[in-house]
């Protein structure tokens, strides 16, 4: 199934694109002159971000669909990893751990959602192949993350990399059905 191929695939990239950043905020943090005093909150950002964000984006996606929201969401996520490369600040860092703290869980229940929507089969089987496609961008994700920060001695090509992967995925979480019979048709 073509729409189900695509959001395997997107997920992919959502796990190859997210845990760049969440592998190496910390030591990015420690690491980056001027940071140093954010490693001790980064985390606790991400985590107060998304705790209000579990409630609103399912809301949000039976309101506007959720290939709709997973679009915007992951687009949220790839803007926030890219601010530390745009604002190499604190507010950089701490605008990223919002951001990415306020997309990251609601990304991975809704995809879920959306891919049992569009997998003909076993609720099951959906699950576990799109499991199976972001376990496969999240082992990826680090080693290709660490080698070109120590390629470039620089966490803004990784970034950037990170961001475009997340950008990619945002399109590919769309829907293809939603265009076919009429031009935007919500699909909740």
């Amino acid at each position: 199934n073509f729409c189900f191929s695509l959001i395997s695939i997107s997920y992919g990239l959502y796990g190859f694109g997210y845990v760049i950043l969440g592998t190496f905020i910390s030591t990015m943090a420690r690491e980056t002159t001027g940071l140093e005093t954010t490693e001790m909150y980064v985390w606790l950002l991400v985590g107060l971000a998304g705790i209000p964000m579990v409630i609103f984006w399912p809301w949000f996606g039976k309101k506007i669909g959720n290939d709709l929201a997973l679009f915007l969401a992951c687009a949220i996520m790839g803007l926030g990893i890219l601010m530390p490369v745009l604002l190499e600040n604190k507010v950089g860092i701490t605008l990223a751990s919002i951001l990415l703290g306020s997309t990251f869980i609601p990304i991975t229940a809704l995809a879920l959602l959306e891919g049992q929507s569009r997998y003909s089969g076993s609720i099951r089987v959906s699950t576990a192949i799109l499991t199976s496609s972001f376990s496969v961008g999240q082992m990826i994700g680090p080693y290709f993350g660490g080698f070109i920060i120590d390629l470039f001695n620089s966490y803004n090509v990784a970034l950037t990399i990170s961001s475009l992967s997340l950008f990619i995925a945002s399109i590919l979480m769309i829907n293809p059905i939603r265009f076919v019979n009429s031009k935007f048709t919500n699909i909740p």
